[in-house]
């Protein structure tokens, strides 16, 4: 019975299938761990854009004033004394750090004359009777000592002045900062002028400030 072609056609159909079954199998096992493969590896992430604005570079413009006195000038000695004086300007940081800056400042006084003398003619401008005046503007560059966020700060300067004597000299300058806020900051300026030196005497017209001023960046 064994040995008859029916027996052997079935068994002989049997494997053939059993090969075709396990072919079939192992080709779905593939294909599944072939999905889950991919699905491991490959994830996609979506980017997410950030909603913070950018935030655009800008210089800081700092305006300056303040009011002061002058004094200690060789002439201005002599013939004025002391005097109310006022200055108004602005200043620009060259970085964020405000190390080195740039400024320029509109500096006056205006005094009475102890005498009559045509020094202070020749010197300085005369507003009525016996009461004087002389006005400067001045180009500087400052260099900061101490951090931006400290509350003291100092600062050094050096320039050129220009003022209404027809001579044009040097301007050097000390400060002391105070700062209230992160816009404004109060200052005590000590500036040194030296235009309208005389050859002849060595004596200088202008006369140096004190002043107080008040710093807000905009």
């Amino acid at each position: 019975m064994r040995d008859s072609k029916f027996y052997i056609l079935l068994q002989t159909g049997l494997g053939r299938n059993l090969v075709y079954v396990f072919i079939l199998l192992n080709v779905n096992i593939c294909f599944l761990f072939a999905d889950d493969w991919k699905s491991d590896s490959i994830t996609i992430h979506p980017v997410v854009e950030s909603k913070t604005p950018k935030v655009k570079k800008k210089i800081d413009f700092i305006l300056i004033g303040g009011a002061g006195m002058a004094n200690s000038g060789s002439y201005f000695d002599d013939f004025i004394g002391i005097a109310p004086a006022f200055n108004i300007g602005f200043e620009i940081p060259f970085t964020k750090s405000h190390i080195f800056s740039f400024e320029t400042t509109y500096h006056s006084w205006i005094g009475k004359a102890k005498t009559s003398s045509p020094v202070v003619d020749e010197y300085y401008s005369k507003v009525k009777d016996d009461i004087y005046s002389q006005s400067g503007l001045s180009f500087v560059l400052k260099y900061y000592i101490g951090s931006v966020d400290s509350r003291i700060r100092f600062s050094l300067h050096l320039g050129a002045v220009a003022s209404d004597d027809p001579e044009t000299g040097l301007d050097l300058g000390l400060g002391i900062y105070f700062k209230v806020n992160q816009n404004i900051s109060i200052q005590l300026l000590r500036r040194i002028l030296s235009s309208g030196i005389s050859i002849e005497t060595n004596l200088t017209s202008t006369p140096n400030y004190y002043l107080l001023n008040f710093c807000y960046k905009l």
